[in-house]
């Protein structure tokens, strides 16, 4: 009689333990959070590039398969990446207030770490290999070189807040300086850093530059433009028809198109994308 009642007592120790590890097991697979894509570059060989939200950088190829990848916890998200150089790759962390530099595996090539004693919301590489930084207590852009060496800087011009600048970035191309803000307003400079123009773009988002043209994606419109700088026209090249991007990167004559934490790579000829 004890010994059944003890193999009773036993079978139902061992049924909740069944049902609490169970139970812990899904509640952890129910709380898992999903790797999200917070950003995304096409470098001018045709790679492309994705920042998610557990820190890392990963590189592929136009094929799309994974070439590298790079993390650095202690420096956490990269605020922003510049793929213009694909030998010399330029991170900003801006919480840390640390640029580094990637080579075209993303191996780490050199760190620096920036003035204290300023703060800047961002970065990106300039035409002669310098880095651009927007200085956000003087609101004004500053080149450096790559010992953190101020080098050149535009007067202050305090209608960019700097914490709507898109992506933590300035993108140089052929002539031009140009940064973009949240709100949809374009701030042309030469790239000596003179002030130049204000133009409103709505729904912009990753822009360049080429042959006095703005190219970028229109969020609003879900649809490729080009806007020319001297004529003052903006032109419709391409209309996603079927799927609505977050992103759109145009590169070797091919859109990338960031769709649901996934990148599509469409050829122009595929108009009923």
């Amino acid at each position: 009689m004890k010994l059944g009642i003890l193999s009773f007592i036993c079978c139902f120790v061992i049924v909740q333990v069944y049902f609490a590890c169970n139970t812990t097991n899904q509640n952890t697979f129910k709380t898992r959070k999903s790797i999200e894509i917070l950003d995304m570059e096409v470098d001018k060989l045709g790679n492309y590039y994705m920042i998610d939200s557990e820190n890392n950088i990963k590189k592929f190829d136009n094929k799309q398969n994974l070439l590298n990848s790079y993390s650095n916890n202690q420096f956490g998200i990269p605020a922003m990446i510049d793929v213009n150089n694909p030998h010399k790759i330029l991170v900003f962390y801006k919480q840390q207030q640390t640029l580094v530099f990637l080579d075209n595996t993303l191996s780490e090539i050199s760190i620096i770490s920036l003035n204290p004693n300023f703060l800047y919301d961002a970065a990106g590489m300039a035409n002669d290999g310098n880095i651009w930084l927007f200085d956000s207590y003087y609101y004004k852009l500053v080149k450096i070189d790559f010992k953190a060496e101020k080098i050149d800087e535009s007067f202050p011009f305090e209608g960019i807040n700097p914490s709507k600048i898109s992506g933590n970035k300035i993108i140089e191309r052929e002539n031009y300086v140009m940064i973009v803000t949240n709100n949809n307003v374009v701030y042309l400079y030469n790239n000596s850093g003179y002030f130049i123009k204000k133009l409103h773009l709505p729904g912009i988002v990753k822009p360049t530059i080429l042959n006095d043209k703005i190219y970028y994606f229109d969020k609003i419109n879900n649809s490729y433009y080009s806007y020319d700088l001297k004529y003052n026209e903006k032109n419709l090249i391409y209309k996603f028809k079927k799927y609505k991007p977050s992103v759109v990167l145009y590169e070797n004559n091919k859109f990338y198109a960031l769709i649901k934490d996934k990148v599509v790579i469409i050829p122009p000829n595929e108009r009923n994308y």
